[in-house]
């Protein structure tokens, strides 16, 4: 796979979350999943762009640890402490989908949390868009950009 298809299908791939996540609202439990999924694809966007292997960061940070996955990221990749922001969701990832070892279900979390994770990540994905130059209506989104992000970008991450 190329890495602009990957980076574009990553992209296109937290979009449409991010936008079921709004769908469904802070207040249903599943947001809160969508959302860390969604996040995880923002992530694996960045890891594309810095040309970190599947393989590379699967060794260190295993599947589904946004903070695992963020610690692989480079000092410069100036994103970087925008997705560690997104590290609680992380519990929402497995454990949220299945009862606790004690057969309880988890509690999903505050709405205002949660809506307060929707609007970032709204946020986020837009930065996304614009820098990997991501069309996300198109069904083979690809990346017209694939340079990591650094600190020349500085004023596209605060939106």
């Amino acid at each position: 796979m190329s890495k602009a298809r990957a980076i574009g299908s990553h992209v296109k791939l937290a979009f449409l979350g991010v936008n079921s996540a709004r769908k469904l609202g802070p207040e249903d439990r599943q947001t809160a999943m969508l959302l860390f999924f969604a996040v995880e694809n923002l992530v694996m966007a960045t890891l594309a762009s810095e040309d970190i292997s599947r393989k590379e960061w699967r060794a260190t940070a295993g599947n589904h640890q946004i903070d695992r996955m963020t610690a692989v990221l480079p000092s410069d990749c100036v994103i970087k402490s925008n997705l560690e922001e997104f590290s609680p969701l992380t519990v929402y990832s497995t454990g949220f989908r299945y009862p606790t070892a004690s057969g309880k279900v988890m509690k999903a979390p505050d709405e205002d949390v949660t809506r307060k994770w929707i609007e970032q990540a709204t946020e986020l994905v837009t930065v996304f868009v614009r820098h990997f130059q991501v069309d996300v209506t198109n069904d083979d989104a690809v990346a017209g950009s694939t340079s990591p992000f650094r600190s020349k970008d500085r004023g596209k991450i605060d939106p």
